[in-house]
Order: structure tokens, then sequence, then C-alpha cells
């Protein structure tokens, strides 16, 4: 009987009999979507700013376009960042802000774009809070691929990232 239903409910939404369903209805993006400045990674656009900000200043230019700076959520991500930041320097390592900081509790670290912080590849002894006054992460920093929380009104370049969410329906 159960095995019926199913069945029922499977070939009614198949050929959209189910008054009101959106079971068509799907997000799909690829790397078209992104503007010729930016390149795709895994269902985002990233866009690599040459102009050096305060990690502020960053993370609002990228807000202005309805991104944010670039959170790793996946070792993918974290690969893809790493070589876009040293591709982007002409193959050096120059440090670049990404969306890391813990300004709001000391330790306590967070990305910019409110995904979940899982992040685990800094550098050794990283991160330290050296001074006191260390809150915000940059990537590549001393000449490697390493992450290093650094002080946040330093002017450096950044990486924004962009989800594209785009609605398709057959």
């Amino acid at each position: 009987m159960a095995a019926g239903l199913v069945f029922t409910l499977l070939l009614g939404l198949s050929f959209g009999l189910w008054d009101g369903a959106d079971a068509a209805q799907m997000n799909v993006a690829n790397c078209n979507d992104c503007r010729f400045t930016m390149t795709w990674n895994d269902g985002r656009c990233f866009q690599y700013v040459e102009l050096e900000m305060t990690w502020a200043k960053a993370e609002e230019f990228c807000r202005l376009s309805n991104g944010n700076l670039a959170s790793m959520r996946s070792i993918n991500d974290y690969y893809f960042i790493t070589n876009y930041t040293h591709d982007n320097h002409y193959g050096e390592h120059k440090g670049t802000w990404v969306g890391g900081y813990d300004s709001a509790e000391e330790g306590t670290w967070m990305w910019s774009d409110g995904s979940r912080f899982l992040f685990n590849h800094w550098g050794p002894g990283q991160p330290n809070n050296q001074d006191g006054n260390e809150n915000c992460m940059v990537i590549s920093a001393g000449g490697n691929y390493h992450m290093n929380d650094d002080i946040c009104s330093k002017e450096l370049p950044f990486i924004c990232a962009y989800t594209i969410e785009k609605s398709f329906s057959f």
C-alpha cells in the first residue's frame, strides 16, 4: 500500500498533476554567470581585486556588488583560493584579505558571509594575535600558502566571492 502511494505521488509530480507543486523548480548557476573579471569555482564567482584596502573597506567593496570577502567552505575552496591568489600575483605570494575575522571575540573565528567556520589550515603558530590586535585573516602570508591573522587596518589586495542564484524551471 505504501509503495503504491509513493508511486502515485511520484507519477503525479512527474506529470505536474499536483496542483501548486514547484517540484520542477531548481537553482542552477554555472561559470557563464560570472562577470568577465571573475573566476568560477564550486558554485561561486571569485574576483581578485588588486586595489589595496583595509579589511573592513574590502568587505564593504565586496558587499556593494552583493558579495563578501571570500570564505573557505571546503578544502577545495582553500586550494582554489590559494592558487588564485598566487596566480594573480604573477607567481608570487602576497598577503591578500579573505573573509575570516575574530574581532567579535578573540579566538572565535567567523566568515563575513555567515557561512560555518570549519577552517583549520593556518600557518605554523597561527593564529597568534601578535601584540593583541590581529583579528582579520590574510592568505599567502609570509611568502607562502599559509593563512595568518593580521592587523585589520593594513591595506592589502583582496578576494571577493559571489553566490550566483538563478531560478530555472522546466
